[in-house]
């Protein structure tokens, strides 16, 4: 077999989000997070430990898959000095650190010493280097496996299961749940088998089509998230764009627009909800070509947005409308902004703002130090208010606070 052009996978820096597992693997991951060294010397003496107290293949399965992600490195020299010739199963449990042909090829020995069905895939995978709506190249760049349970085949990935490389190319280690026995139907999204029996899919997808799917990383999984409005990872548009996503009660969504590695100002970009549904709109402010990257999170999770998704989006026609400024009161508080939708007002005795809250107490707009507050109407809040040059606020007294919060915030003149 061909050696392969390993591709090393960049997870994003605060990467802290993970879903629980449908089953409780603590005691099995301990087990396999406390292997003895006198246990660790072959494929086999390391394979008959690790199962010892597992009471099925998934199990098994699990305990070997915790302890390589546990104690296998990734190989930073080898990989971007392109010295690939120790990436072998057996250099990996001697040397303790592996590309990903030999973190796959580690795993199928100690499961196959295990006596497990487990097989290693060679195929694409889309990594750091890869581009929303690019090209996945001509050679297989990277290496994972599947292995059967209960009659039925499953994937993982060991390598991206393991950690992650940093902007400074220094490895992390980062245990990824996602890469466990993933979905095929998620799987797909950065993994595609040269032989397409192993995307264990009803219909395949083929080369083409997994290119111009949406790059969707595992923070969109974590999220509950679901693509709803555009299902391609090109979007040609004008002037403005909106992509809807289907959206679990407590996920949280952001987005940034960026263009040539221009992060443009985040009144370009906003992010709302309604009921099931997250709302990210743009405003495109030249032809040319974008990067729409959205960051998610769940609610309980006090850690800091993950990047979840791309979009590279084709402007035809440019806008030069902005959105208000949106603070995470706003994205926290389940707000959904009707109107106004313009970030820059202009001069009006009689202004209308209607906004819809549903743990807000009070609601105002304040300009110029007056407050004007709007008139409720269940989870609704509306009125007019005199707005002129300068910042204008709309703040909130939510349940439990003592004090207005901003929420949104306007300019005008």
């Amino acid at each position: 077999m061909k050696k392969l052009s390993i591709l090393i996978f960049l997870f994003p820096l605060h990467a802290s989000a993970q879903i629980d597992s449908e089953e409780d693997f603590s005691r099995i991951d301990r087990h396999a997070l406390e292997v003895p060294a006198d246990a660790e010397r072959s494929y086999e003496t390391l394979g008959r430990y690790l199962v010892e107290p597992a009471k099925n293949d998934k199990q098994r399965i699990r305990a070997i898959f915790r302890w390589v992600t546990q104690n296998i490195a990734y190989d930073t020299k080898a990989f971007f000095s392109r010295d690939l010739s120790s990436s072998s199963a057996g250099n990996a449990l001697k040397e303790r650190k592996a590309v990903c042909d030999g973190y796959a090829g580690l795993f199928e020995q100690i499961a196959k010493a295990a006596r497990l069905e487990v097989v290693k895939i060679a195929g694409f995978a889309k990594g750091h280097r890869f581009e929303a709506g690019g090209s996945i190249g001509g050679r297989p760049n990277h290496a994972w496996n599947a292995v059967k349970i209960d009659g039925r085949w499953q994937l993982l990935d060991c390598t991206w299961g393991a950690g992650y490389v940093d902007e400074q190319k220094q490895y992390v280690r980062f245990f990824q749940e996602h890469y466990f026995l993933t979905p095929p139907e998620e799987f797909i999204y950065d993994h595609f088998p040269t032989d397409e029996k192993w995307q264990l899919l009803e219909k395949p997808v083929t080369r083409e089509q997994y290119e111009n799917l949406v790059f969707l990383r595992p923070p969109f999984f974590w999220s509950g998230l679901k693509l709803k409005s555009h299902t391609s990872a090109i979007i040609s548009a004008r002037k403005e764009l909106t992509v809807r996503l289907d959206a679990a009660p407590d996920a949280l969504v952001l987005a940034s627009l960026e263009q040539g590695g221009k992060r443009f100002d985040d009144t370009r970009v906003f992010t709302q909800r309604s009921d099931d549904e997250i709302e990210i709109r743009s405003s495109l402010p030249a032809e040319g070509t974008y990067l729409l990257r959205l960051f998610a999170k769940r609610k309980s999770d006090a850690g800091q947005y993950s990047w979840a998704l791309d979009y590279r989006v084709d402007c035809e026609e440019p806008s030069e409308r902005v959105y208000p400024r949106a603070y995470s009161t706003f994205f926290e508080n389940g707000c959904f902004l009707i109107s106004p939708m313009d970030g820059v007002l202009q001069s009006s005795p009689g202004q209308e703002f209607r906004i819809r809250m549903t743990a807000a107490e009070k609601v105002a707009v304040v300009h110029s130090e007056k407050w004007t507050f709007l008139q409720q109407n269940g989870n609704e809040y509306s009125g007019t208010a005199a707005v002129g040059k300068g910042d204008i606020h709309l703040v909130a007294k939510f349940s439990g606070q003592e004090s207005f919060l901003t929420v949104l915030s306007f300019r005008g003149q």
